[in-house]
This record gives structure tokens, C-alpha cells and sequence, in this order.
């Protein structure tokens, strides 16, 4: 077992839940101001238990900023954790807690990214006095931005008396009194990059419950042994293109531009076929189900901000091409929300240069 950074819990107001589709305001009371990180968010499980509401956690990160905790700056575990509900207030109306997160720094964690198993994982959840561990297929999917924010969606886990399994989603966003300044044009999420990387330039356009469209320079990433990472100096587009051997050395996998818009109407995105990819062409999540993708659209005012977290693997579909030179597109069709009844849909374009 991984203990957490801290084990002691303080009591803190509750944020409004994410997500919400209706037409009704959700109620938003403001946690206190704090020079340290302080997550808000939502939880949305289903299984034998199913809980869906808000949470507010000042614990996990109570010793940083929002940009320390998003670059892993003070280890304090073995794991990198996520923000969790705490024992001091219910979520609709139930006890609820996790440890989950990514293998630490020094280990697999590198800052902001999108990282899956073995990196990512949930070692345990409890709701309420039901307990579940990681059954015979966990699976875990986790992403953070460079301000703090972020999601996660796991299942897989099974209570430890009946055998029932349960899974869920959590996205939360972190507030801090030196939270890092953000940009208006879409930057790399990777903290460092090998000088002439690939550079991905492209279009991302969101319709749907939210509409966004937006320009990105991005540098190009590769997947090794699941987890989201810098590609080696001096890579081609070409090479990007051919894609990189997966984890069990049999296939290849691509990993599609990651970017993170910033600012108040921020939309997070990444995209990941982690096997079965044979170099360029086109690839359709029905046929490829390796092909999964994350949408994050943070909803505005700045000095609140809520995050919808969607996915491919809610009833939507994702066709991914890639060309020889690099470029290409990801098309997204009505991926869904865990939080809610709402769909988006749209593409991310883009073009490869390298020197």
C-alpha cells in the first residue's frame, strides 16, 4: 500500500459539481483563499455503488502551488496522487476516498501529460464501509495540466467481500495563490523536449454542448511502455509518423498531438491508439479499440472554473489518420461525459515540421 502526502484532514467548503448539463446554476460555495494547492471537483461512480457529486480537498497538495503539484516538485511517495474526496464531508451523501495517482517522480511521473498502466493506477477506493482493490483487469487512464487540473477514469475495482466491481471518473481543477500564468495559444504540456523534436501545428475545433475553436503549436510526443513522453532528439516526422513499438514489442502505437489551450475557456485534449497501429493511414475506434481519447473543457468565471471531462469510451467513437509526413487528424464523434448526458463532437488537425 501507498500512503498519501498527509494523513490528517481539515475541513473545507464544497465546490459546485462539474458537468452539469441542465439549464438550473449550480450552487457554488468558494473554498478559502489559500497560497498552497486547493482541488475542487467531482466524482462520478458506477457499479455495485453508484455516486455522483462534488468534493472539495485542500490535503493533497497543502504544501504547494498548483504548478508544483502539476511538475511532481516535492516527492513526498512513491506515487504522484490525485485529489480525493476527505472524510470530513459526505459526497452525495456517502463516505467516499481513493488513493490513486502515477508512479512518482524518478519513477515514471514527468509533469503534465496523460499517463495509463502501468503508470497510472488506483490502489484502493472506499465508499463508505465497502472497500475494493484492483480485480484481475484494472484499468486506469489519468491526465494533468499544467495548471493543477485535471481527470481521471478507472475500472475494474472490486469490493473485497462481494466481488462486485466498480468504476468511475474524477475531474478537478486546483487554485493557488501563485497558480502559473497561462497562455492564450496552445502550448506543449511536456515540460522538456529534445532540441529539434517534431513540432505538430494545428486546429483544434469543439462542437457540441460547448463550442471552441482554437489554433496550437505543440511539440510531438511518443508512448512508451503506457506512459505519454518526449520522443528522442532529432526524430523526422517520418519517424513520428511510422509511430513507436508498444509494450509488448508485437505492434506500434501513435500518440496524437497533446494539447492544453489555457486560460479561462481552456480545453484539454489527447489522444492514444496503444497498439494494434501499423504506420500512416486511417484508423476507426469500432475496429481499433486500443483508439481511446480524453476531451477537458474547463467552464468559466476564471475565479471559479469547472471542468467537463469527456471520453471516447462513453458511446462515442474517435477515427484517427495519419499521413507519411506526419500530419493528420483526429475526428471526434459524440464522445460523452461521465458527469452528465452531454456530447461534443469536432477535430484536431495538424501539420509536423522538424529541423
Amino acid at each position: 500500500m501507498v500512503r498519501r502526502r498527509h494523513s490528517f484532514f481539515l475541513p473545507l467548503a464544497a465546490l459546485a459539481l462539474v458537468g452539469c448539463s441542465g439549464g438550473t446554476a449550480p450552487l457554488k460555495i468558494e473554498p478559502e483563499p489559500s497560497v498552497h494547492a486547493v482541488f475542487t471537483g467531482s466524482v462520478h461512480l458506477r457499479g455495485e455503488i453508484r455516486v455522483d457529486g462534488q468534493f472539495a480537498d485542500a490535503i493533497t497538495g497543502r504544501d504547494e502551488t498548483c504548478g508544483q503539484y502539476a511538475d511532481g516538485s516535492f516527492p513526498a511517495t512513491t506515487l504522484w496522487v490525485t485529489p480525493t474526496p476527505n472524510n470530513a464531508e459526505l459526497v452525495a451523501g456517502h463516505s467516499v476516498n481513493f488513493t490513486a495517482g502515477v508512479a512518482g517522480p524518478g519513477v515514471s511521473f514527468h509533469g503534465p501529460g496523460a499517463y495509463s498502466q502501468p503508470a497510472a493506477q488506483v490502489d484502493v477506493l472506499l465508499i463508505d464501509s465497502t472497500s475494493f482493490l484492483p480485480g484481475g483487469r484494472p484499468t486506469a487512464v489519468i491526465t494533468v495540466t499544467s495548471a493543477g487540473s485535471g481527470s481521471m477514469a478507472f475500472s475494474g475495482m472490486t469490493d473485497t467481500n462481494s466481488g462486485e466491481a466498480e468504476s468511475g471518473t474524477e475531474t478537478w481543477t486546483c487554485r493557488s495563490g501563485s497558480t502559473p500564468a497561462t497562455s492564450s495559444n496552445v502550448t506543449s504540456p511536456l515540460m522538456v523536449v529534445p532540441a529539434g523534436a517534431p513540432t505538430l501545428h494545428g486546429t483544434v475545433i469543439i462542437t457540441g454542448a460547448y463550442s471552441s475553436v482554437g489554433t496550437f503549436t505543440t511539440r510531438a510526443e511518443v508512448d512508451t511502455a503506457g506512459l505519454a513522453g518526449a520522443p528522442p532528439a532529432g526524430m523526422s516526422c517520418p519517424e513520428y509518423a511510422r509511430g513507436t513499438p508498444d509494450a509488448s514489442h508485437q505492434s506500434r502505437n501513435f500518440v496524437a498531438p497533446e494539447v492544453d489551450t489555457g486560460g479561462a475557456n481552456a480545453v484539454y485534449f489527447n489522444t492514444l491508439l496503444a497498439t494494434g497501429y501499423a504506420g500512416p493511414g486511417t484508423y476507426a475506434s469500432q475496429s481499433f479499440p486500443a483508439l481511446v481519447g480524453t476531451a477537458a473543457i474547463t467552464i468559466p468565471p476564471a475565479s471559479a472554473p469547472q471542468i467537463d471531462s469527456f471520453t471516447s469510451k462513453y458511446g462515442g467513437s474517435t477515427v484517427l489518420t495519419i499521413r507519411p509526413d506526419g500530419s493528420g487528424v483526429v475526428k471526434i464523434i459524440a464522445w460523452g461525459s461521465g458527469g452528465s448526458d452531454s456530447r461534443i463532437s469536432g477535430s484536431v488537425s495538424w501539420t509536423c515540421s522538424a529541423r
